[in-house]
């Protein structure tokens, strides 16, 4: 059902549901982006952070959008 659609991330515009952006949960999203990130590029990617060549424009892309 429509039920366990929304809850696995899926989204279809037919189905009707009111999402609401919380300004403080987005803030503390970009409080913690670089833990994040580097989290991201450490330990999923097993990638060593020093190599990254573009890691603040990555960054500041994100947290603009």
């Amino acid at each position: 059902g429509h039920v366990e659609a929304l809850e696995s991330g899926i989204f279809r515009s037919d189905i009707p549901c009111r999402f609401r952006i919380v300004p403080a949960a987005i803030q503390d999203l970009i409080d913690n982006l670089d833990n994040a990130l580097k989290y991201s590029i450490v330990e999923e990617e097993k990638t060593d952070f020093d190599t990254v060549l573009n890691y603040d424009e990555v960054k500041q892309t994100i947290v603009e959008r």
